[in-house]
């Protein structure tokens, strides 16, 4: 029982401190959408993807590092707008490749963020990073825990 305790309260410590991450993250992206850069045809920086058969399209995406996490998100506006999608990726190094999700929030994972109270984690997926310098630019696509799916997924992030 000791041995169960002690790994539950790692669970809950690892966690929160990968939330915590996140959210300080989050709120840099937040604080920079209006800061994006716009061209003629609209904004630079983008996220789009189509869930459970619905097309979204995000007209900013910022992205932020932590601690070898880089998390990105989309919105419309200068404020998180719902549903949309987060992206946290485990051991970025400011390269390209394939990033495998999962639900154990100690590697890649992605969230689909319903509404203001319900936030779906990916049970399966990956993230391709296809440039990593000057903005990442990626697809993602995933199956989340309760069966949505997220398909069609791409964005242009600018990088903080």
């Amino acid at each position: 029982m000791t041995i169960f305790k002690l790994y539950f309260f790692d669970l809950k410590s690892t966690f929160m401190k990968k939330l915590l991450a996140f959210s300080s993250i989050a709120m840099i992206a937040m604080s920079v959408f209006s800061g994006c850069s716009k061209s003629s045809s609209g904004s630079s920086y983008f996220m789009k993807e189509t869930i459970a058969g619905k097309s979204y399209s995000s007209t900013y995406c910022a992205a932020g590092s932590s601690s070898g996490y880089v998390t990105i998100a989309g919105s419309s506006g200068t404020s998180l707008t719902y549903p949309y999608v987060t992206l946290t990726l485990a051991n970025y190094n400011k390269t390209t490749g394939t990033f495998t999700l999962d639900t154990t929030l100690t590697g890649s994972f992605a969230e689909y963020n319903k509404d203001a109270s319900t936030v779906v984690l990916a049970k399966s997926g990956s993230v391709t990073i296809t440039s990593a310098s000057p903005n990442i630019v990626g697809t993602f696509s995933f199956t989340c825990t309760d069966g949505t799916v997220v398909s069609g997924g791409s964005f242009t992030a600018k990088s903080y």
